[in-house]
């Protein structure tokens, strides 16, 4: 397994490196509590991530967004995208 320093000189984000280690300390939890392998489980602690994700979908994107999605959530989704739209400018 590659150390977070190498995955992250790989080019791999904070939250990509946060998924390896979430498996990682699960592994080591379970072995010291479930199966008393361990006195304790080791700290491992995990990357700062953002707090929230911002993407921007192109139009092509929402319109594809917008084809595909059931009718029920269609109309929430075409307001939501509007009021994007409309804070952004």
């Amino acid at each position: 397994m590659r150390s977070p320093k190498q995955k992250r000189a790989e080019g791999c984000n904070n939250a990509t490196v946060n998924r390896t280690l979430a498996v990682l300390r699960a592994i080591l939890r379970k072995c010291a509590r479930d199966w008393e392998w361990l006195d304790r489980a080791p700290a491992v602690r995990l990357l700062k991530e953002p707090t929230r994700r911002i993407r921007f979908l192109s139009r092509d994107q929402a319109r594809t967004l917008l084809r595909e999605l059931p009718a029920h959530l269609r109309d929430m989704a075409t307001f939501t995208l509007a009021m994007d739209c409309a804070r952004r400018t």
